[in-house]
């Protein structure tokens, strides 16, 4: 097994609190006669402390200022919601004896009146609130501490969060992170070692399901075509032919492939290696996004790999209108994501992807080898996804870029 224990950071990884921790901080600020929190004010609510929010506004008995948050908190008018999949994913690492803890900026309170945490908490070994440590997040004081109450030491341990405050936590404190994708705010690039998609992936990269052999055969690959496109000694050039055929040897024992179709797919390219440019386009009719339906019934965002000649934009409007019929134009870039962080499964070659916002023209679905369907779905009434090129992330980071403010992230 590659790790012994999980730590869990709770907001935007356990359970989607946004919304209740805003709307309960507005209620509580309204009565004890402050004005609406800030931008500014709500972020530090989502990443730092009750307490640190408390002391931003200046108010003179920050005790009393939370146990006011506190009972807006705790009422029926705000309550947080439990991401799909996450009680189940603590539940299976529980019964393959993975030992597990919570490290959260809540405080003891927060934790146990909140509802959405009740079917995790049977599983968790260990707590660690904001009243256990003196510093907090990002400093590592608060995971080490919980490494301590587990028993566990760093390099045997996954931290799992949504945020660079938990990566930063992670990181300091020499544990592995893991980037909770189904909770990560629009627009934000962290630094991990996974890139998890459900919950459910953290049984896999627990167990060992990771895929540094992957990542090892990509390498030497690359180390190979290079070498090949500007050796001139022959000696060199052998050499580097079978550093390409170990590659694809370890390609095709971990994708358990037939040695000449990975060779065909893997090993057929000459010149320098470069990522593939792949492009997405993301369309919207009031506050609902445009989806294609694929072949195999799943849907995603129109796109594809980009035609030599054509720009990013140039393409991302031709493949609109050849998969969902429509003429579109080029608004801005969305995000600049590799694929094997963002999407599953891994793949072998490297892959580039372009998400661009695209205003419609005019047109409309036309029959094509490539999609059978179109429709525009709420961010909550999504269909099942193409994850191989479309995610529920990707999608909420498409609503989020309609901001005129929006700074594309890139990878």
């Amino acid at each position: 097994m590659q790790y012994k224990g999980v730590l869990w950071d709770v907001d935007g990884t356990l359970v989607d609190s946004e919304r209740a921790v805003v709307e309960s901080l507005a209620d509580a600020l309204a009565e004890m006669g402050y004005p609406e929190p800030s931008p500014e004010l709500c972020e530090l609510a989502m990443r730092g402390t009750s307490m640190d929010v408390l002391r931003a506004i200046g108010h003179p008995d920050p005790q009393a200022g939370l146990a006011c948050w506190n009972r807006h908190w705790l009422s029926d008018a705000h309550r947080s919601a439990r991401f799909p999949g996450a009680a189940e994913a603590v539940g299976a690492l529980h019964a393959l004896g993975v030992r597990q803890g919570l490290v959260t900026s809540r405080t003891v309170l927060e934790c146990e009146g909140d509802a959405a945490l009740a079917p995790v908490m049977p599983h968790i070994d260990a707590r660690v609130c904001v009243e256990d440590t003196r510093r907090h997040k990002p400093d590592p004081e608060p995971i080490l501490l919980c490494l301590k109450r587990l028993n566990l030491r760093p390099e045997e341990a996954l931290y799992v969060g949504d945020s660079p405050t938990d990566a930063k936590a992670a990181h300091a404190a020499g544990v592995d992170f893991a980037l909770a994708q189904w909770g990560v705010r629009p627009g934000e690039t962290v630094r991990a070692e996974h890139y998890p998609i459900h919950p459910e992936d953290l049984t896999g990269i627990v167990q060992g399901g990771d895929t540094r052999w992957l990542r090892w055969a990509r390498e030497l690959q690359f180390i190979a075509q290079a070498g090949l496109a500007y050796s001139r000694d022959p000696f060199d050039i052998e050499r580097f032919q079978r550093v390409r055929e170990i590659s694809a040897e370890i390609l095709a024992a971990g994708a358990d492939m037939e040695p000449a179709r990975v060779r065909e797919l893997f090993c057929s390219g000459s010149g320098y290696q470069t990522p593939k440019l792949d492009t997405r386009a993301a369309i919207f009719e009031g506050d609902r996004i445009l989806l294609v339906r694929e072949r195999d019934g799943r849907w995603a965002l129109p796109g594809g790999w980009v035609d030599v000649g054509l720009s990013i934009a140039e393409n991302a409007v031709k493949e609109v209108r050849e998969e969902a019929g429509l003429e579109v134009e080029a608004v801005k870039l969305i995000a600049l994501q590799e694929h094997n962080r963002h999407n599953r499964p891994a793949r072998a070659e490297g892959i580039c992807t372009a998400i661009v916002l695209c205003r419609r023209l005019g047109g409309e679905f036309q029959p094509n080898i490539e999609t059978t369907g179109s429709a525009y779905f709420a961010i909550d009434e999504l269909p099942e996804l193409a994850e191989d090129k479309t995610t529920a992330a990707q999608i909420r980071l498409c609503f989020a870029a309609r901001s005129d403010s929006w700074q594309p992230p890139v990878d």
